[in-house]
């Protein structure tokens, strides 16, 4: 509901979610708001047609797990 009411505040929605519920607001924000929609999510969890919309604007999650994951820090110490 957010994304249609703050729809004049942005011009590019990052979604981290590939539920298919969401492709009519995203067809809508496309193509009649002329928005750019980015959609993060896991690729084997997200509905075929969603990744057929955002075309290269679709991120495989799985593929950027070297962001996410956290490194312990090498203290050197005093």
């Amino acid at each position: 509901m957010d994304m249609l009411l703050l729809k004049d505040k942005y011009d590019r929605a990052v979604v981290l979610s590939g539920d298919g519920d969401f492709l009519p607001l995203f067809e809508y924000l496309k193509s009649k708001e002329k928005k750019e929609i980015v959609i993060i999510a896991f690729s084997k969890r997200t509905y075929r047609d969603i990744k057929k919309f955002a075309k290269k604007k679709f991120i495989a999650l799985e593929n950027e797990r070297f962001l996410l994951e956290r490194k312990p820090k090498k203290w050197g110490g005093p």
